[in-house]
């Protein structure tokens, strides 16, 4: 019986789209983590959306590259911990367009194999009249992804004099 070796890393790039809400910083976070624990090279990319008439028109009005580039270092570097900051491979893209398209374009032509998002978790009539970013490309790309929504505080209940256990199941 052979020796067993490290196991190789199961992915090598990780795309980490952001549009600087919470749902994004949690994604960020968590890509970090997984960047940092495999070694790998994370990517991180915003995408400007021109016809977005709203709130990022007020934050970014007429940015070029560059300066959305800068942007998303400082995001990133605010968001990521210092042990987490350190992952040398990390890399900025900026991009506008129609941003589920810009990041499947992004994920090919970066060579990611892995795209970590954060989903806002619409649901109902909200859902079904704006669409939703994370679920276009959950239904395109041709690599995994991982969605991650923002973490709310949990209220539980625990009963007095009753253990907690965990429970895995499958």
């Amino acid at each position: 019986m052979a020796a067993e070796s490290e196991a190789a890393p199961a992915f090598w790039n990780i795309l980490c789209p952001i549009d600087f809400s919470e749902p994004s910083r949690a994604a960020l976070r968590l890509a970090g983590t997984l960047a940092k624990n495999w070694a790998v090279r994370i990517t991180v990319l915003y995408v400007h959306d021109p016809t977005v008439a709203g709130v990022e028109a007020v934050a970014f009005p007429d940015v070029s590259h560059h300066d959305l580039r800068v942007e998303v270092r400082n995001f990133t570097a605010k968001v990521l911990s210092v042990g987490r900051a350190s992952v040398p491979t990390t890399k900025y893209v900026a991009a506008i367009g129609n941003p589920a398209r810009e990041i499947l374009k992004a994920a090919t032509r970066l060579h990611c194999d892995l795209i970590v998002m954060g989903s806002r978790g619409l649901g109902g009539v909200r859902k079904l009249v704006l669409g939703s970013t994370s679920d276009r490309v959950i239904r395109r790309a041709r690599v995994p992804v991982l969605t991650v929504r923002a973490q709310k505080p949990v209220r539980r209940r625990v009963r007095k004099g009753v253990p907690r256990t965990l429970r895995l199941a499958g």
